[in-house]
């Protein structure tokens, strides 16, 4: 497969925040860790005990410290 090079001519790229965003970022962190578990850096708990840890860290940000 050969490399390409792609430069964005369209409109300027909005700045994404975590604060604005949180769903987007927490699917890009989960895809991040599926990936390496893909690429077998981390092995399945590692990847489970990560996914928890993000997912606890969404809900807290999102809901306070509050059971769901």
């Amino acid at each position: 497969m050969s490399h390409k090079d792609y430069s964005y001519v369209g409109d300027q790229i909005p700045q994404l925040s975590m604060k604005d965003n949180p769903d987007f970022f927490l699917i890009f962190q989960k895809a991040v860790i599926y990936s390496l578990k893909k690429r077998n850096l981390l092995t399945d708990s590692q990847c489970d005990l990560c996914i928890e840890r993000l997912e606890r860290q969404y809900r807290e940000a999102s809901f306070g410290n509050k059971p769901i």
